[in-house]
């Protein structure tokens, strides 16, 4: 660990890790925090990480070669994207996304248009998963559904960019332990307060504190400089748009409620998200 980047942090994290494993987690099999049993130096698991990146990187090629093998590719609409991103200790947060920073939250959204223009584009604009739904439809010269939120993106693919420019994004984590709010140069982030420890995915607990966050991340780009305590009451002004969103967009089903189908019980168990 010596010189490793965090690596004070990264020490006491696998230190408290190790405990909970040995205290409680030892033999459950959807333990994903078992990989990481001896780990001292974080250099190691980031370099994993990179690897399935490049693995993955590596099997979209296979796929991309074989539409182009059986005449395919020129009119398949590709959409490349990711649920969220991980945190790899930026704020000392270690192989997890239980926040709303950036590392979770920045993902990548390529989309390629085989009926459009050749020209590659890198678009700056703030963007949402819930504008991937619109876009494609949009493509399709299909119908948008009622209810459904986000915006189409071909016109800012086509050089409009009307409307994006100072476009306010949201996100929630998983149960709202978190919810967020993002404009061009604020980024808001408001946390759940739990008494009780709430275990993220690889088995860590950890206790929402209730804690509100602001950055200016047009000049804070890594979130490390919190403003929520100052900035002329801009965080209270931002926690009201967000929780009127929240109220606005509540679709939250209780589970007494909720059907899921036996198999895909049986898949989110083989994933480790249910025990």
């Amino acid at each position: 660990m010596e010189g490793a980047p965090g690596s004070a942090p990264f020490g006491e994290w696998m230190n408290g890790l190790q405990a909970v494993i040995d205290r409680e987690m030892d033999d459950d099999p959807n333990l994903r925090a078992l990989w990481l049993r001896g780990v001292t130096d974080i250099a190691k698991p980031t370099a994993l990480y990179a690897g399935e990146v490049s693995y993955l990187d590596e099997q979209l090629g296979r796929l991309f070669d074989a539409l182009k093998d059986r005449g395919l590719f020129d009119r398949t609409m590709i959409v490349f994207t990711a649920d969220h991103g991980e945190c790899l200790g930026e704020h000392d947060i270690f192989f997890g996304h239980r926040t709303l920073y950036e590392e979770t939250l920045h993902v990548p959204l390529i989309i390629r248009d085989p009926s459009g223009s050749r020209e590659r584009k890198r678009i700056t604009s703030l963007t949402n998963h819930v504008d991937i739904l619109p876009t494609i439809l949009d493509l399709l010269s299909l119908p948008l559904p009622e209810k459904a939120r986000g915006k189409s993106l071909i016109p800012l693919i086509r050089g409009n960019g009307a409307g994006f420019d100072d476009r306010t994004i949201f996100a929630e984590h998983a149960h709202r332990l978190a919810k967020s709010l993002r404009t061009p140069r604020f980024k808001y982030i408001k946390e759940m307060k739990s008494r009780d420890l709430v275990y993220s995915f690889i088995g860590m607990p950890f206790c929402m504190k209730g804690r509100r966050f602001l950055f200016d991340v047009s000049r804070d780009p890594g979130e490390r400089r919190n403003l929520a305590a100052g900035a002329s009451g801009l965080a209270d002004r931002l926690d009201l748009v967000l929780e009127r969103w929240l109220n606005e967009t509540d679709c939250f089903v209780p589970a007494a409620e909720s059907k899921i189908e036996k198999k895909m019980i049986e898949a989110l168990r083989t994933l480790g998200y249910l025990r």
